[in-house]
């Protein structure tokens, strides 16, 4: 190598289409066969593919996930009904371990039956 100069070298990685299961985001993987074939014929081991491969999301798939996400988090949700022993146990809780606000709004709407 020369002074002053660059020495490049390649480097692969390969770039999964799974996604984490908790997206429950089903992409559909379609190539050509010729393209496996001749792949496969050339060492391409598509389990380390899918196994190891980096995962990624488009920005479309990125904000509908955090649409869902945000709907989840703020969304309607059914009253919970706690027994008394249940309320014993809340009011115990409550007072005796710091909680974040949105827990004691939480708290104040519990059903007590």
């Amino acid at each position: 190598m020369t002074v002053g100069g660059y020495l490049a070298r390649p480097f692969n990685f390969f770039v999964s289409p799974t996604t984490d299961p908790m997206f429950a985001l089903d992409r559909s993987f379609l190539c050509q066969a010729s393209a496996m074939e001749m792949l496969c014929r050339e060492g391409m081991d598509f389990n380390h593919l899918l196994r190891h491969g980096i995962r990624y999301l488009s920005r479309d798939e990125e904000s509908e996930i955090r649409a869902m996400e945000l709907d989840r988090a703020e969304g309607v949700r059914e009253m919970i009904s706690i027994d008394k022993g249940g309320e014993e146990f809340l009011s115990t809780v409550r007072f005796s371990c710091p909680l974040p606000p949105q827990l004691f709004k939480w708290g104040d709407k519990v059903d007590v039956r």
